[in-house]
C-alpha cells in the first residue's frame, strides 16, 4: 500500500502589485513573475499558486491572472502539469534568461543585474559540496547517524507531544528545562565523578554555542587567547569573535606546547586546549596523565581552559 503522501501549501510568490498604478493588472503579474524567475528569487521547479488561489490573493479577477500565466507559459518561463499544477520550468531558453533588474516593492532598483542562472550559483539548493560529502565517515564531531533509533525516537517524541503543557510550549527557564538540567547534573556527579549543582547546567544548542558564550563571558576585546596551532577552525571563530588578540601555540608530541605558553603567553586570560580523549589521539600525538599545564608555576597568568 503506497504511503499518501502529505498535502503541501504553495504559498504565494510576492511581486510588486498597484491596483491604483494605471498598468493593467494581467502586465503586473506578468512582470512580476518574469523578474522574479530570471532574478532566481522563485527557483526552477518551483510550483505557482493557482489562477484561482492568486487571484483571491490579489482581490482580482481571475481574467487577468489567466492570460499573464498564459503569456508566460507561451514564452517558455512556466509549463503546466496535469494534475499537478503550474511550475517554473527547469531550464530557461538561452535567450531568454537575460538579466533583469532587482527591484523592491516600491520599484526602486535595489541591486545589480542577475540572471537565472547567476542567482542559482550561490542558491541553497546548488551547494557544490553535497549533503552525503558532509556526511561521510570519521567524522569526530558526529555520531552514526545511519544507526539512529528512528523508531524509538519517533514513539518517544509522539508520546509526550500528546501531553504537552502550556508551560512547555512557552519559552521556558533561559537555562535550559528543569528536568533535563537536573538528569545531566546527576549524571555528571555519578558517573564523571564532577562536583555541579543543577543551577550550573546550562543547555544550548551544540557545542559551537557554548563555545561563543564562554568566550562571550571570558574574553573581551583587549584581551589574549592562546590557541593550538592546528586546533579547532570552530573555537578559532569563537574566541575572534570577541575581538580577543589569538596566540597560535604550536603543538608537541603530548598536546600544547606548555613552555611556549609561558614564554608567549604572559598576559593571556584564556587557553583552549583540546581533550586527550578527542582529537589528540587521532592525530597520532601521545598524551601523559601529568601534563605540565597543572603545575602554575610555569604559568604566571591566570588560565582558564575551555574544554
Amino acid at each position: 500500500m503506497n504511503a499518501k503522501k502529505p498535502a503541501t501549501v504553495t504559498v504565494p510568490p510576492f511581486i510588486p502589485f498597484e491596483r491604483t498604478s494605471g498598468r493593467p493588472f494581467y502586465k503586473q503579474i506578468y512582470d512580476g513573475y518574469r523578474a522574479a524567475i530570471l532574478s532566481g528569487r522563485i527557483q526552477p521547479g518551483q510550483r505557482l499558486p493557482s489562477t484561482r488561489a492568486l487571484a483571491v490573493e490579489l482581490k482580482i479577477s481571475r481574467l487577468p491572472v489567466i492570460s499573464a500565466y498564459e503569456q508566460l507559459l507561451h514564452e517558455g518561463y512556466i509549463e503546466g502539469k496535469i494534475g499537478a499544477g503550474t511550475y517554473v520550468k527547469d531550464s530557461i531558453p538561452d535567450e531568454l534568461a537575460v538579466p533583469v533588474p532587482l527591484r523592491d516593492s516600491a520599484g526602486r532598483q535595489g541591486g545589480p543585474a542577475r540572471s537565472l542562472r547567476m542567482a542559482g550559483a550561490d542558491s541553497p539548493g546548488t551547494n557544490i559540496c553535497g549533503e552525503k560529502e558532509l556526511l561521510g565517515p570519521f567524522r569526530v564531531s558526529l555520531p552514526a547517524l545511519d544507526h539512529f533509533p528512528h523508531q524509538v525516537w519517533s514513539r518517544l517524541v509522539s508520546r509526550h507531544a500528546k501531553n504537552l503543557s502550556v508551560n512547555l510550549m512557552a519559552y521556558g527557564d533561559p537555562a535550559g528545562h528543569l528536568p533535563l538540567r537536573e538528569a545531566i547534573a546527576q549524571y555528571l556527579r555519578t558517573a564523571r565523578a564532577v562536583n555541579c549543582e543543577t543551577s550550573q547546567i546550562l543547555i544550548v544548542s551544540g557545542s559551537q554555542m557554548a563555545l561563543q558564550i564562554c568566550a562571550m563571558a571570558l574574553l573581551t576585546p583587549r584581551d589574549a587567547a592562546c590557541i593550538e596551532e592546528p586546533g579547532y577552525p570552530g573555537a578559532r571563530d569563537a574566541l575572534r569573535g570577541t575581538g580577543a588578540t589569538l596566540i597560535p601555540i604550536a603543538l608537541d608530541g603530548e598536546g600544547i606546547g606548555v613552555e611556549e605558553i609561558a614564554s608567549r603567553g604572559e598576559k593571556a586570560r584564556v587557553v583552549y586546549v583540546t581533550p586527550s580523549s578527542f582529537a589528540i589521539r587521532d592525530s597520532g600525538l601521545r598524551t601523559s596523565p601529568h601534563l605540565p599545564i597543572a603545575e602554575p608555576q610555569l604559568l604566571p597568568a591566570q588560565i582558564r581552559s575551555l574544554m
